[in-house]
């Protein structure tokens, strides 16, 4: 997957997983965002955790 141009992902309150791989290409991804929510996810300064 090329994704470029892609500012940022907003992950829901519902993703419970996220498979292996699936940022792949996306090395210049500069945030996430992840709704409060998310029991499984969580994001700080833009990072994925």
């Amino acid at each position: 997957m090329r994704c470029s141009a892609v500012k940022k992902i907003k992950i829901s309150a519902n993703v419970k997983k996220i498979g292996a791989g699936a940022f792949t290409g996306c090395e210049g991804l500069p945030e996430f965002e992840v709704d409060n929510g998310n029991a499984a996810y969580f994001s700080e300064d833009g990072v994925l955790y």
